[in-house]
């Protein structure tokens, strides 16, 4: 073996070790929770710490002296002044910086608690609980204070009453509980009452109290592991229901629940006999545009499907008995159409998040789908999906200074590049790929995380040692945006962008070689 063949075989056993040791984005579902999560944590920062000088007067004169001789009056008072001091501390929770802390070092949680368990005062218990529930909305470390204080028994209580406002407020308070706290999801399993909320579905009740109880099972699946599976099979049944029904909120819930679910093989392979995937193209195909929050979930979903079955020919049978990739494209094209009617009319395109949220998740389908089977490129190449996806892109580049969008259009191109072969990749080139990838690389020259995919596509292509893909890539001034990043503080970027550099050379050493070669004067 020669030094030049050696010197690439080196190469390309590197590249592999880190191709294998990048798993971003494997946990979707968790990563939207965490975000979700993240932005409420936020938004209660800048709503919790407001400077006294803008706050309105009547909230700068709360009586945070008087709230400990207040809950106090609470535990001990007669029925008259509970009333009047509990109707005080929800007046004082209304403000929009309220004194959570006072509340906990006072133990209003437990004072809380004790009421719901054993008041017949109905007014007192809706003032109760609507202080509960703005406990509930509050930071991780209030809410479980709420938990820790035996707030789950009590809830469910009023969850089986008859009640209607008291069981709304009580599914809110418990639904966040549950979504916060990992103890509490523990005990509501442990005690039996996930069998008290599927009960319900075999019950009269009011719309709202379906899709809080679905938004309840939800959260619990999360807790789903390999020893508790029995116990979660009849919410397979439930969420497929669900999922014929005509609620955006119930399938978006269902969604929720469903992808904690395929966790566990043992309940995918039960979401699978009941034509789950079916039931979700049939959604995608009815939905209005309009309707992101919903397609998402369901893009999101279709995608979990994806990640969890390693069988090729199950995935062959399932694009060969679906029109899934038409529905894809359907969702793109729609999209684009929307796009040019509002640019085509100079107004502002407010819409254009649309083509952010869904695309993102249309491209993970997609790479998910060919790691499961190289073959699969031929029969996405055949399809006009991703031919249609690369000129919308192409024509309106801006929209890739997104990075939800930039990260995931690299890492279908990484996956593209190392699956496929030099003519596949040249045609998906030439189709315009390496428009937005150069794109890309000037709008996230300083994000690492779109920077890893962005030069493990290129690296993928220049392994092919092919010229015209070479020269493709050089067109648009890659290598001059790639080169300074041999100095890259990130080890990662550093190698990549220098193992980039290197196969150009090799491929410009080897033209000139066989150049040369030809030559009947060399």
């Amino acid at each position: 073996m020669s030094n030049f063949q050696k010197k690439i075989l080196k190469r390309k056993k590197g590249f592999k070790k880190k191709t294998n040791r990048n798993d971003s984005l494997n946990k979707r579902v968790h990563q939207m929770y965490s975000s979700s999560k993240n932005k409420r944590e936020k938004l209660l920062s800048r709503k919790r710490n407001i400077l006294p000088q803008n706050l309105l007067p009547k909230e700068e004169e709360i009586p945070l002296n008087e709230i400990p001789e207040l809950i106090q009056t609470i535990a001990k008072g007669d029925e008259v002044e509970k009333e009047l001091c509990v109707s005080d501390l929800k007046t004082i929770a209304s403000s929009k910086n309220p004194p959570f802390e006072i509340f906990i070092e006072n133990k209003l949680n437990e004072v809380l608690v004790d009421l719901l368990n054993n008041s017949q005062n109905e007014s007192l218990i809706y003032d109760a609980l609507w202080i509960t529930v703005k406990f509930s909305t509050s930071t991780n470390k209030q809410t479980n204070y709420l938990y820790q204080s035996g707030s789950l028994p009590a809830l469910m209580k009023f969850i089986n009453g008859k009640e209607l406002i008291s069981q709304e407020m009580s599914f809110v308070s418990l639904g966040n509980i549950l979504n916060d706290s990992i103890e509490c999801r523990e005990e509501f399993l442990q005690k039996g009452y996930l069998d008290n909320i599927v009960s319900m579905y075999n019950e009269q009740h009011p719309k709202k109290i379906y899709q809080y109880a679905t938004w309840l099972l939800a959260q619990v699946c999360r807790s789903l592991n390999e020893n508790n599976q029995n116990t979660f099979l009849p919410l397979v049944t439930i969420f497929n229901n669900l999922l014929e029904q005509n609620d955006q909120q119930n399938i978006r819930l269902s969604c929720d629940g469903i992808c904690y679910l395929m966790s566990q093989k043992k309940m995918y392979h039960k979401l699978i006999e009941n034509r789950v995937f079916k039931k979700l193209i049939n959604i995608l195909n009815y939905l209005p545009l309009k309707n992101l929050k919903t397609s998402q979930s369901v893009l999101v979903t279709i995608s979990q499907i994806f990640k969890v079955e390693q069988n090729k020919e199950t995935v062959l049978q399932i694009l060969g008995e679906s029109d899934l990739l038409s529905v894809l494209q359907k969702i793109v094209e729609d999209t684009s159409n929307l796009y040019f009617e509002k640019k085509e009319n100079q107004q502002e395109y407010q819409n254009t998040k649309s083509f952010k949220n869904l695309i993102p998740e249309i491209l993970y389908i997609l790479r998910r789908i060919i790691r499961n089977d190289t073959n699969i490129i031929h029969i996405l190449i055949n399809h006009d999906l991703i031919l249609c996806i690369l000129q919308f892109l192409q024509n309106n580049s801006q929209l890739l200074q997104a990075p939800e969008l930039a990260l995931d259009f690299c890492w279908f191109m990484a996956y593209f590049c190392k699956h496929g072969d030099d003519e596949q990749c040249l045609w998906i080139l030439e189709s315009g790929a390496i428009s937005s990838i150069s794109s890309i690389l000037i709008f996230h020259k300083n994000d690492t995380n779109v920077l890893i995919p962005a030069l493990l596509s290129i690296n993928h292509l220049i392994l092919f040692e092919n010229q015209k893909i070479a020269n493709f890539i050089e067109q648009y001034n890659c290598f001059d945006i790639i080169d300074p990043l041999s100095n890259h503080s990130n080890k990662q970027i550093s190698s990549l962008s220098e193992e980039i550099i290197d196969g150009v050379f090799i491929i410009q050493g080897k033209l000139l070689f066989d150049e040369n070669f030809q030559d009947e004067n060399y």
